[in-house]
């Protein structure tokens, strides 16, 4: 595979603050954060940089006071923006800011149905980010969704996929919790068996649904292009190579080395060694 001259995909968290206490959230606690205008430096380094694609993330993007000035201006530098958020902040008015400032994607934070979601994310939260799901649909911003696979979810995972096809969704991510041990966790392997059911009952139902893994469990190959292709910008303007440690060393290693059963899938799964 031919390597990549530089990076072209910036994830640039623009605040580590939010509005919500998930429970398996790795980036919790206030760090100090760029100004506005230390943000636009930065989206001018990163466009005379000729980055392709930027992602404003956290945090929760949508806390920061200069969100919309922030947005405007990444808009006018013609990135093909997207916008990680957990959703339950997104008025009308800043989904009428993202279709007008052309926002090729929007992913949202759904664990499960209203029990598993909101015992994560906190009551009243499913509802919240459902109706910003809608909303954008209706405004005809594509959206993607970011699931935890937890305990608690992991049994119901079928029926999200379904929910989740009928809105025609640009994908759903299954993801692993890190970097923080709490109750709901689930070991590497049933991880695997949930992403597999996933996809054989979607494949079973005719439903149009891309589902994918995270960036730090890879199928079938064990490297990453993470280094390659991708900065991820912190809230105080540092940058690296990987959005959960400092130092991208790429190195994967299968899943069979870093659980009690062995060859359990005979080399078709590796996981980064930095996030186990």
């Amino acid at each position: 595979m031919k390597k990549m001259s530089q990076p072209i995909y910036a994830c640039f968290d623009i605040t580590n603050r939010c509005n919500l206490e998930c429970k398996h959230c790795i980036f919790k606690g206030e760090v100090k954060e760029l100004t506005t205008e230390q943000v636009k430096e930065k989206l001018d380094w990163l466009d005379n940089n000729h980055f392709f694609s930027v992602q404003l993330a956290g945090g929760e993007p949508t806390v920061r006071e200069d969100f919309e000035e922030i947005v405007r201006y990444a808009a006018s530098k013609k990135f093909a923006l997207s916008l990680a958020t957990n959703g339950t902040l997104l008025t009308d008015e800043k989904i009428t800011l993202l279709k007008e400032c052309d926002f090729r994607l929007v992913q949202l934070s759904i664990d499960g149905n209203r029990p598993e979601n909101d015992s994560l994310r906190g009551s009243g939260t499913f509802d919240l980010i459902n109706d910003a799901l809608d909303k954008l649909i209706d405004a005809e911003i594509p959206v993607g969704v970011a699931t935890m696979i937890t305990k608690k979810n992991k049994e119901h995972i079928s029926e999200l996929v379904s929910y989740l096809g009928k809105k025609k969704i640009k994908y759903l991510r299954l993801q692993k919790i890190i970097k923080n041990n709490i109750l709901e966790d689930v070991d590497v392997v049933t991880f695997i068996k949930v992403y597999e059911q996933a996809k054989m009952y979607a494949k079973e139902n005719n439903i149009d649904i891309n589902i994918n893994l995270p960036c730090y469990i890879s199928e079938e190959i064990m490297y990453s292009l993470c280094e390659e292709v991708f900065i991820d910008i912190l809230p105080n303007g540092r940058t690296q190579s990987c959005f959960v440690e400092k130092n991208c060393y790429q190195k994967f290693i299968p899943i069979e080395e870093v659980t009690e059963i062995p060859n359990t899938y005979n080399g078709k799964y590796y996981v980064c060694s930095r996030v186990i």
